[in-house]
């Protein structure tokens, strides 16, 4: 395998040393991308320009690269955490990628500062981290963790019960209300149902394997016990969603379906929740939306919610509310990337001048991908537009493959031999790094590895995971 320009530079006397210019394969062009974000898209896109013979500098602001993976999905998924893990790590330990951790755009690097180091392209890959607010009077006077987000909800659950979680610990309580729809809110109330059930058994002197619990099903795992589930006198978990329980989505809605197909679809949804439902005890309330959050002391007490009316076009409130009483409430209603100050808004998303690439409006050469340009937490769509994108940068950057990838792209859209011309000439014709900005690069990657005792891929992340266990 031939070593990448930044490779030999930074493995000369391993970074203790700022490393010297030495003689190196020859190449047309120099070129370094930076990605921030290591996760599924970033992973993606560093492999698609690796292959390409393209160097890549991996910035993550986390210990570890692995998003949603790790931290979205709950810890039942193990199995499949386990082989997109595997993936990214493939991917990211390539010797023509340098991977920068605990280093967090906005805060221990700036677009700016990436900018003016000459990297031939940035690609943002940092995902659609945030949750999307919920809108309901009352919230500012929670000031405790008994109204929470999805988000750090699922981190805490994953988390927890690692020797060195320092986290947030969230309070479960019987009757929590989530307030969603779709498969993370599904999630959730698991979550709440499988915490509350641990609970209960307990404080019967019996040990609780969680994850035995979900594969199981409660009542599965409580029959163990010769312990029914009503015998435990548990409160459900409720989902509270604004539209029918066929709109919930569930199953992916293909678009321009024929009403048969609609109608298998919303089949498959109502049949995904029934065996939810089944399964883990939680309860649903379709056409609810929430209006406001009631509390005591800074603590929730309770949430009213318009009655809502739909019929599949119009979804208008009823005029009727329903207060409940409860004593938790998580907010699951989806995910959109985190604003940073540099890069420009639109809406909830990055402001992109072109859809087919994820150009960023006010920089040249700056991309979006994945779900910090889709502004949905998707694994799937995250990876499906990282494959894309990667492959445009890194031909585009190698002018000679411009026509191939031109064809590759056409199959995904007809619009996109128009829109990319001017992109392809800008990347192809852009000059290739010279010895001094290589050098510069390596510097500033090498500090930053510095200050954390990073040396390669593979024993930062044994010694990340040795201090969990």
């Amino acid at each position: 395998m031939k070593r990448g320009y930044l490779y030999i530079l930074l493995t000369n006397k391993k970074i203790i040393q700022k490393p010297k210019i030495i003689e190196e394969r020859q190449m047309q062009k120099k070129q370094i991308v930076a990605v921030i974000g290591g996760a599924c898209a970033g992973s993606e896109v560093a492999h698609q320009l690796t292959q390409k013979g393209i160097d890549v500098v991996v910035f993550e602001q986390n210990s570890l690269p692995y998003g949603k993976i790790e931290d979205g999905l709950p810890r039942w998924h193990g199995k499949l955490q386990d082989r997109e893990i595997k993936k990214i790590d493939e991917k990211l330990s390539h010797s023509n990628v340098r991977f920068v951790p605990h280093c967090k755009l906005g805060e221990d690097v700036s677009v700016q500062q990436l900018l003016d180091l000459k990297f031939s392209a940035i690609i943002l890959a940092n995902g659609a981290w945030k949750d999307r607010p919920l809108r309901a009077e009352g919230l500012d006077k929670v000031t405790d963790l008994t109204f929470c987000y999805q988000n750090p909800f699922i981190y805490w659950f994953n988390h927890y019960h690692e020797k060195n979680y320092q986290g947030e610990t969230y309070p479960v309580s019987e009757g929590a209300i989530v307030v969603g729809g779709g498969l993370a809110s599904i999630d959730v109330a698991k979550v709440c149902q499988l915490e509350s059930v641990k609970k209960k058994l307990e404080e019967r002197g019996i040990e609780v394997d969680v994850i035995a619990m979900e594969h199981k099903g409660i009542p599965k795992y409580l029959a163990n016990f010769d312990i029914k589930y009503e015998d435990l006198n548990i409160k459900p978990a409720c989902i509270y969603y604004r539209r029918r329980d066929i709109d919930m989505p569930l199953a992916e809605m293909p678009k321009g379906c024929t009403p048969e197909k609609k109608e298998k679809v919303q089949n498959v949804r109502v049949k995904i929740l029934a065996n939810a439902n089944k399964k883990y005890f939680f309860e649903v309330r379709p056409l609810h939306l929430p209006k406001e959050i009631h509390s005591t002391d800074g603590s929730v007490s309770g949430i009213t919610f318009h009655k809502m009316n739909y019929d599949g076009e119009k979804l208008e409130k009823s005029g009727e509310e329903v207060h409940v009483e409860t004593n938790l409430v998580i907010s699951s209603i989806g995910s959109i990337p985190e604003p940073l100050s540099e890069i420009p808004m639109e809406w909830e998303t990055y402001d992109i001048s072109d859809t087919v690439t994820g150009a960023i409006n006010k920089y040249e050469g700056v991309y979006g991908v994945g779900n910090a340009v889709t502004g949905k937490g998707n694994i799937m769509v995250s990876n499906r537009h990282a494959k894309n994108m990667g492959a445009f940068v890194a031909s585009s950057l190698k002018s000679e493959e411009k026509e191939n990838v031109a064809k590759s792209w056409e199959k995904e859209t007809q619009e996109i031999a128009d829109k990319m011309q001017e992109i392809y000439a800008y990347l192809s014709e852009k000059p290739g790094l010279d010895d001094e900005d290589c050098t510069k690069i390596a510097d500033f990657v090498g500090d930053l590895n510095k200050k954390v005792d990073y040396d390669n891929y593979n024993s930062w992340k044994e010694s990340i995971l040795s201090q969990r266990n």
